[in-house]
């Protein structure tokens, strides 16, 4: 979602990230209701059975898993991700300039 729209509906964004971790919840806890559910979705139209085998590959990260992810700092998991698809794109001369991981990052949501 672009900044602007964070910006202009910040408990819109709170509400979908609640839904996202509630949903990631409801998976782990209850794996066959949910391949059931998503396979019910009119607009997807899969079989449960192609839910399970689609989402058996999928790391589902849950509140903790992204907290540790974003951690705190420029020591973070996606700081240093960032850094290394950043110098990856550099050497495919893709980019030129270096950017700071540090500033396309909000720990806003998941500090709250």
């Amino acid at each position: 979602m672009s900044d602007r729209f964070a910006a202009n509906n910040p408990q819109t964004l709170v509400k979908f990230l609640e839904g996202w971790l509630e949903g990631v919840a409801f998976i782990k806890e209850q794996p066959s209701r949910a391949y059931n559910l998503i396979g019910a979705i009119k607009d997807f139209n899969i079989p449960a059975d192609l839910a399970k085998t689609m989402l058996e590959g999928v790391k589902l990260a849950d509140y903790a898993d992204n907290k540790t992810f974003f951690g705190s700092d420029a020591s973070s998991d996606y700081s240093n991700i960032f850094k290394m698809a950043e110098e990856m794109y550099r050497e495919l001369r893709l980019i030129k300039r270096i950017a700071d991981p540090e500033s396309s990052v909000d720990r806003r949501y998941v500090a709250g």
